[in-house]
């Protein structure tokens, strides 16, 4: 199966309506039986939907370790880093994480991705990161959010959108994910050339320890710049 990994990209990208692919076989045939004959049966105490009220049609199990020996497996199989990197291969969307909880990484990878592919349409990729945002707002698992804030934090600053970029950043609910990520914002701005704006952003960062690291950072930045500059001008006074 993982031999055939650019094949089924190929699939993912060029599929429609949407994105995605069809594997055979993707589960040996006396495991997917297991699966199949432990399958829980509905319980409307899992299918109320939390915005809108009532018991709607889908059940949604976050514990399935719980359900059965076979499940246990399924969910050891899914966490795994070779699986994990299998459906990055598959789908193009590199780096993807485990959500414990199973409330939505996935989902929230493809929303990411898809605002990769669409920065040259800033209206549908803030929509997507906005998904994104939707789904990390929801992540129980604080590191997990974290994570999911800096990537989204990322995003925004690719397109340019810095100040988007610095509100996620701030809903990092870990200290040392909101400073990682804020540092993070900061180099980038400074390496594009934004050197003013990556100083007035250094008060965001808390420790004073990451202050000093990130004026030093600015400050290599800044020499590096100026050593290329004049290099380039010896270049041009040479012709």
């Amino acid at each position: 199966m993982q031999a055939n990994a650019q094949t089924y990209l190929q699939a993912f990208l060029h599929a429609e309506p949407f994105r995605h692919a069809v594997i055979d076989n993707f589960f040996e045939q006396g495991f997917a039986e297991r699966l199949l004959d432990d399958f829980p049966a509905f319980n409307p105490a899992l299918a109320k939907n939390e915005i809108y009220g009532g018991v709607w049609g889908k059940a949604v199990n976050t514990r399935i370790r719980e359900i059965a020996p076979a499940y246990r497996e399924l969910y050891e199989l899914i966490q795994s880093r070779p699986f994990l990197d299998f459906m990055g291969e598959i789908t193009g969307i590199p780096g993807l994480l485990f959500d414990p909880a199973l409330y939505g990484e996935q989902l929230f990878d493809a929303y990411l991705y898809l605002a990769s592919l669409e920065k040259n349409d800033q209206e549908k990729s803030r929509n997507d990161l906005g998904r994104a945002q939707m789904i990390a707002d929801k992540t129980p698992d604080t590191t997990t959010r974290s994570q999911m804030y800096q990537r989204i934090a990322d995003g925004y600053q690719s397109m340019g959108l810095l100040k988007d970029a610095i509100r996620i950043a701030a809903r990092c609910p870990l200290a040392e994910y909101r400073d990682d990520e804020f540092l993070s914002l900061i180099r980038k701005e400074a390496t594009t050339g934004r050197i003013n704006t990556a100083k007035q952003m250094i008060h965001l960062v808390r420790k004073p320890e990451q202050q000093t690291r990130a004026w030093q950072d600015i400050a290599e930045i800044e020499a590096d710049a100026a050593e290329k500059k004049t290099e380039e001008e010896k270049k041009l006074a040479k012709k």
